[in-house]
C-alpha cells in the first residue's frame, strides 16, 4: 500500500490542476451561455 500511496501523492497535484482547468473552462461556457440567453430575452421584450 505504501507504493500506491506514493503514486497517488505524485499524481494528486496533476489531477487537482487538471480539475481546476476544467472548472475554469466550464465556468466560461456557463457564463457565455447565460449571457447569450439573457441577451436573447432582453431583445424579445
Amino acid at each position: 500500500m505504501k507504493k500506491r500511496a506514493g503514486v497517488f501523492s505524485t499524481m494528486l497535484p496533476a489531477l487537482v490542476n487538471a480539475n481546476r482547468e476544467l472548472i475554469t473552462r466550464f465556468e466560461k461556457k456557463i457564463l457565455s451561455t447565460l449571457a447569450r440567453v439573457w441577451g436573447e430575452e432582453e431583445a424579445q421584450r
